[in-house]
Protein backbone atom coordinates (compact mmCIF):
# COMPACT_ATOMS: atom_id res chain seq x y z
CA UNK A 1 0.00 0.00 0.00
CA UNK A 2 1.02 3.60 -0.40
CA UNK A 3 1.38 6.13 2.37
CA UNK A 4 2.34 9.74 1.95
CA UNK A 5 5.35 11.45 3.46
CA UNK A 6 2.91 13.47 5.58
CA UNK A 7 1.29 10.29 6.95
CA UNK A 8 4.64 8.76 7.84
CA UNK A 9 5.96 11.88 9.59
CA UNK A 10 2.75 13.00 11.29
CA UNK A 11 0.91 9.75 11.97
CA UNK A 12 2.98 6.56 11.69
CA UNK A 13 6.20 7.68 13.35
CA UNK A 14 4.46 9.42 16.30
CA UNK A 15 2.29 6.33 16.85
CA UNK A 16 5.35 4.07 16.84
CA UNK A 17 7.10 6.39 19.31
CA UNK A 18 4.04 6.26 21.62
CA UNK A 19 3.93 2.47 21.41
CA UNK A 20 7.66 2.26 22.15
CA UNK A 21 7.34 4.55 25.16
CA UNK A 22 4.40 2.51 26.43
CA UNK A 23 6.27 -0.79 26.04
CA UNK A 24 9.36 0.60 27.79
CA UNK A 25 7.16 1.82 30.65
CA UNK A 26 5.54 -1.61 30.78
CA UNK A 27 8.96 -3.26 30.91
CA UNK A 28 9.86 -0.94 33.80
CA UNK A 29 6.86 -2.11 35.79
CA UNK A 30 4.01 0.18 34.83
CA UNK A 31 0.89 -1.87 34.04
CA UNK A 32 -0.50 -1.80 30.52
CA UNK A 33 -4.20 -1.31 29.90
CA UNK A 34 -3.99 -2.60 26.35
CA UNK A 35 -3.21 -6.27 26.89
CA UNK A 36 -4.85 -8.90 29.03
CA UNK A 37 -3.32 -11.14 30.22
CA UNK A 38 -0.08 -9.27 30.71
CA UNK A 39 2.69 -10.36 28.33
CA UNK A 40 5.81 -12.03 29.68
CA UNK A 41 9.05 -10.03 30.01
CA UNK A 42 10.37 -11.84 26.90
CA UNK A 43 7.26 -10.88 24.94
CA UNK A 44 7.57 -7.26 26.04
CA UNK A 45 11.24 -7.22 25.03
CA UNK A 46 10.31 -8.69 21.64
CA UNK A 47 7.62 -6.04 21.16
CA UNK A 48 10.11 -3.31 22.05
CA UNK A 49 12.64 -4.69 19.56
CA UNK A 50 10.07 -4.97 16.77
CA UNK A 51 8.79 -1.46 17.41
CA UNK A 52 12.34 -0.07 17.42
CA UNK A 53 13.06 -1.88 14.13
CA UNK A 54 9.94 -0.31 12.64
CA UNK A 55 10.99 3.16 13.77
CA UNK A 56 14.49 2.67 12.36
CA UNK A 57 13.12 1.33 9.06
CA UNK A 58 10.88 4.38 8.59
CA UNK A 59 13.81 6.68 9.42
CA UNK A 60 15.93 4.96 6.78
CA UNK A 61 13.13 5.14 4.19
CA UNK A 62 12.57 8.84 4.86
CA UNK A 63 16.30 9.61 4.74
CA UNK A 64 16.61 7.87 1.38
CA UNK A 65 13.51 9.67 0.11
CA UNK A 66 14.90 13.03 1.23
CA UNK A 67 18.28 12.25 -0.39
CA UNK A 68 16.53 11.37 -3.65
CA UNK A 69 14.48 14.57 -3.48
CA UNK A 70 17.65 16.61 -2.91
CA UNK A 71 19.38 14.94 -5.88
CA UNK A 72 16.34 15.66 -8.06
CA UNK A 73 16.33 19.32 -7.03
CA UNK A 74 20.10 19.62 -7.55
CA UNK A 75 19.81 17.82 -10.91
CA UNK A 76 22.28 15.16 -9.75
CA UNK A 77 19.79 12.29 -9.82
CA UNK A 78 20.86 9.67 -12.39
CA UNK A 79 18.47 9.38 -15.30
CA UNK A 80 16.28 6.35 -15.77
CA UNK A 81 17.83 5.54 -19.15
CA UNK A 82 21.24 5.27 -17.48
CA UNK A 83 19.81 2.87 -14.91
CA UNK A 84 18.63 0.48 -17.63
CA UNK A 85 21.89 0.85 -19.55
CA UNK A 86 23.94 -0.17 -16.50
CA UNK A 87 21.54 -3.01 -15.77
CA UNK A 88 21.81 -4.31 -19.34
CA UNK A 89 25.62 -4.25 -19.12
CA UNK A 90 25.47 -6.34 -15.95
CA UNK A 91 23.18 -9.00 -17.41
CA UNK A 92 24.88 -12.28 -18.17
CA UNK A 93 25.86 -13.00 -21.75
CA UNK A 94 24.24 -16.30 -22.60
CA UNK A 95 25.00 -18.34 -25.66
CA UNK A 96 24.58 -21.92 -26.69
CA UNK A 97 27.81 -23.87 -26.71
CA UNK A 98 28.58 -27.33 -27.96
CA UNK A 99 30.62 -29.56 -25.74
CA UNK A 100 31.76 -33.13 -25.74
CA UNK A 101 31.55 -35.63 -22.98
CA UNK A 102 32.70 -39.19 -22.64
CA UNK A 103 29.81 -41.64 -22.32
CA UNK A 104 29.82 -45.24 -21.33
CA UNK A 105 28.34 -47.78 -23.72
CA UNK A 106 25.34 -48.15 -21.39
CA UNK A 107 24.75 -44.38 -21.49
CA UNK A 108 25.01 -44.38 -25.29
CA UNK A 109 22.35 -47.11 -25.42
CA UNK A 110 20.14 -45.16 -23.02
CA UNK A 111 20.56 -42.01 -25.08
CA UNK A 112 19.74 -43.87 -28.28
CA UNK A 113 16.60 -45.22 -26.64
CA UNK A 114 15.78 -41.73 -25.22
CA UNK A 115 16.05 -42.87 -21.63
CA UNK A 116 17.27 -40.78 -18.74
CA UNK A 117 21.00 -41.17 -18.38
CA UNK A 118 21.96 -42.22 -14.87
Amino acid sequence: SFVSYFQVVNEIQPQLERVLASKIAERNGQPSEAESPAPSPDQIEGQINITQLGINAWRTILAEYEDTQAMAQNKTLPSVKDFFKVRREREPFCQRRKYTVALTSNQITQLANRQTIQ
